[in-house]
């Protein structure tokens, strides 16, 4: 499952955008799109995930789980 968030940087790509990028070059439509890591987060529920990104944000996924 492929979940799309961004990071609170200003120069952050859209997820909204990235979903369609992702679905467009993967043939893979994200299951959920949020647009700030916290909410991705709460919605996993405690799941095990693997985060990809800018070290931007790691540090904000990090930040949050610390």
């Amino acid at each position: 499952r492929v979940v799309v968030t961004q990071s609170d940087s200003g120069r952050a790509f859209p997820a909204v955008d990235l979903a369609a990028e992702i679905e467009s070059l993967c043939g893979v439509k994200p299951a959920a799109v949020y647009g700030d890591a916290r909410s991705a987060l709460d919605a996993l529920c405690g799941e095990s995930f693997i985060a990809c990104g800018t070290i931007t944000l790691i540090a904000e996924i990090a930040a949050i789980l610390a």
